[in-house]
């Protein structure tokens, strides 16, 4: 038994190339291309390429490209172009102190000095300060590691003497008009009171309108 032979209906274009009739199994679809390699992570994207995590985007991301088809190509105009004039400007040459061109009058105005201000009269003396500065080793700024530099001992009395009993500030009760009066470590310990790992306390006493910042006479300052 023989197999039986059947010819396949052939559409002729004579107006054109290819095909001029749709399948009806065809019709009316859009065409989208497809490849096995695709991952189907969704049903359905609505949303397009807008995946802010770029892992994500390169993970569903079709091998053809996503409605490629659809996009809109614009074709190029010749017929506007125009031809740009460039020509390459030539470098200067090497000049010396070409980096010092901006620092010509740094010196001059390093030596210009402020507007002072001018001293009308005599002023009132408000503040006074009682004691001797010594000299000082600054050596010690120095000391790391390996710098190392050994402390001597020194033989000085501390006067740890509280504020009535301080004999400028009981001559200046007699001849100002101030106050309040205090002792350089007293308000020192008074200005820096926000985190104290040590205990202390400050008395206060009244006396003829003036008040008076004293320690105890055991209290560490």
């Amino acid at each position: 038994m023989t197999a039986k032979f059947v010819a396949i209906a052939i559409q002729d274009n004579p107006n054109g190339w290819g095909p001029s009739d749709v399948p009806e199994q065809f019709k009316d679809m859009p065409y989208q291309p497809f490849s096995k390699g695709d991952r189907l992570g969704k049903v359905s994207d609505w949303t397009g390429a807008t995946y802010q995590d770029r892992r994500y985007a390169i993970k569903y991301q079709s091998t053809f490209g996503s409605m490629q088809q659809y996009a809109y190509y614009h074709e190029e105009d010749e017929s506007t172009f125009q031809h740009v004039y460039k020509t390459n400007v030539p470098k200067p040459l090497y000049q010396r102190g070409r980096y010092m061109r901006n620092q010509r009058n740094l010196k001059n105005q390093r030596n210009q000095k402020g507007q002072q201000m001018q001293v009308l009269g005599k002023g009132n003396k408000r503040e006074y300060l009682c004691g001797s500065l010594e000299y000082y080793d600054k050596a010690y700024d120095r000391v790391t590691v390996k710098n190392e530099k050994k402390l001597t001992r020194i033989n000085r009395i501390f006067h740890k003497v509280t504020t009535t009993d301080d004999p400028v500030i009981r001559q200046l009760t007699k001849t100002e008009d101030s106050n309040v009066y205090a002792t350089d470590a007293i308000l020192s310990t008074i200005m820096c009171c926000t985190r104290s790992s040590n205990s202390w306390d400050v008395v206060v006493q009244k006396i003829a309108g003036k008040l008076f910042f004293d320690k105890r006479d055991d209290s560490e300052f």
